[in-house]
């Protein structure tokens, strides 16, 4: 009988044994698999954040790519100096891109530049339709200072674009530029 109990206790004792190895194997990996999901996911976070710097040092290299390009055909710029009934001796200085040619304009004298008045007289003239048809859009006018804008040919056809901009300049000479003066005679008298 005491073989039986004692076998019995042993068994019991191996059992219990296994099964709190058993327990503290499953609680114990549990945890662990835990531990290496967290370490898993901060990777994967880490692996996300410099995926994102990356694209954002391809960005600024694509960037500075365009730039140097852009500089290096800096050398090609060209400016030419003309004189113009109203408008006095104007510098042009083209700066070609891809898709556009932008026009730097420094007039000898100050005259009242207005990017909306010019877009107006633009369209009430015809020149804005004629840019339009051209290029498919209305360029684009900046105005630096009185005696400096700047103007967007959205076209790199370099005959396409040197009509255009004389017939600007003259359109600046005739009309516009007579216009305004016309307008401040006006408003001189009312004061």
């Amino acid at each position: 009988m005491w073989l039986q109990w004692d076998t019995i206790s042993i068994a019991l004792s191996i059992v219990l044994g296994l099964l709190s190895i058993a327990v503290a194997i499953y609680f114990g990996t549990r945890d662990l698999r835990g531990m290496l999901r967290d370490k898993i996911d901060r990777l994967i976070a880490t692996v996300d954040a410099l995926s994102g710097k990356v694209d954002d040092i391809r960005v600024r290299a694509t960037f500075i790519e365009e730039l140097l390009k852009h500089i290096s055909s800096m050398k090609g710029m060209r400016t030419v100096e003309r004189i113009f009934k109203n408008l006095g001796r104007v510098k042009i200085t083209a700066d070609p891109y891809r898709n556009e040619t932008v026009y730097y304009l420094e007039f000898e004298r100050d005259i009242i530049l207005k990017p909306g008045l010019i877009s107006k007289l633009a369209k009430e003239t015809g020149l804005a339709d004629e840019g339009i048809k051209l290029f498919g859009q209305e360029p684009t006018y900046f105005v630096f200072s009185p005696s400096r804008m700047m103007v967007s040919i959205p076209s790199s056809d370099v005959k396409a674009c040197v009509n255009y901009i004389s017939k600007y300049l003259r359109w600046l000479d005739e009309v516009y530029y007579v216009r305004v003066e016309e307008e401040a005679k006006k408003f001189e008298e009312l004061e």
